[in-house]
């Protein structure tokens, strides 16, 4: 083979791997009836046996609030990002039970029989507590643990229990005055974030929220078994990684603050003038940190 073909041939495979790193491959777990929506971005070459990162979205999203943190990552070893169920691009089966613990148990059995291997988890919000649920009961299924701006120590007695009771009322009020593009902004931009977000990300985050269903934040509600306490969290020996936007309103600092005080291989870190969403206004210093604890370049 000449020379010019060599280098036509070499342009091609660097062509074909770019294309298969800029978009990655969305895939369906089946997890007994439902389907779980997934994406992987695959580790760069020789770090393909570095423990994949796993990560988990908040209350109300999906996997596409972390693409400005993935592109930070991405190639330092294998990431998953996934819908939980009820939310995003998963199944909102109305048969499920939408406790904290039940959709651990999703994630363990996306971890066991798709990944294979155990995993650096990284939970955002709800998804946190969930990650906290997931770390306490399948230990084994995680190497490191990352908690950012986690909920955690939730009771279930802050959803008022006549909207519950409700839902054939409750539901079509959620769906026609929550669940709309105005007021999903309007929540985005009181307390999630410091600054301004762009408005392609605003968008981003807008049209996660509104694939959710009434009957699934009513769900939420109802099925919310009170929350992980810090008995249960203190068990938690899993190194964690904990961070935080310094002015969240929605989880505050506190919080995070107690975290770590209940789990006994954790470190803090705070990120100035960030709220919720750390990972977005500050992805360059969250992705520093995520990478020096899981040992990235």
């Amino acid at each position: 083979m000449d020379k010019q073909k060599l280098l036509l041939l070499a342009v091609l495979v660097v062509m074909f791997v770019s294309f298969q790193a800029a978009f990655a491959k969305g895939n369906h777990f089946q997890y007994g009836d439902y389907e779980i929506y997934y994406e992987y971005y695959p580790a760069g070459t020789g770090l393909e046996d570095k423990a994949p990162l796993l990560l988990v979205h908040g209350f109300m999203g999906s996997r596409t609030n972390f693409y400005p943190l993935i592109g930070e990552l991405e190639g330092n070893f294998p990431i998953y990002a996934l819908d939980l169920l009820g939310f995003g691009d998963s199944s909102k089966p109305a048969d499920f039970t939408y406790s904290r613990n039940n959709l651990a148990g999703s994630l363990a059995s996306f971890i066991e029989i798709n990944i294979g291997r155990p995993v650096n988890l990284l939970g955002h919000s709800m998804g946190g507590e969930i990650s906290l649920f997931l770390a306490r009961n399948h230990p084994q299924l995680i190497n490191k643990l990352i908690l950012v701006d986690s909920a955690a120590y939730s009771s279930s007695d802050n959803f008022p229990g006549w909207v519950v009771f409700l839902e054939p009322v409750s539901a079509p009020f959620i769906d026609i005055f929550l669940l709309n593009r105005p007021v999903m902004r309007n929540f985005l931009n009181r307390g999630f974030v410091s600054g301004d977000l762009s408005e392609e990300r605003q968008k981003s985050y807008v049209d996660a929220a509104l694939k959710t269903k009434a009957r699934v934040i009513l769900a939420l509600a109802r099925d919310n078994e009170g929350g992980i306490g810090g008995e249960e969290i203190q068990e938690i020996e899993v190194p964690t990684l904990i961070i935080w936007g310094e002015d969240d309103e929605a989880v505050p600092v506190e919080i995070g603050r107690r975290l770590n005080q209940d789990l006994p291989d954790s470190r803090l870190v705070v990120i100035p003038k960030t709220a919720h969403l750390p990972f977005e206004e500050e992805k360059e210093v969250v992705a520093g940190e995520i990478l020096a604890f899981l040992g990235g370049r």
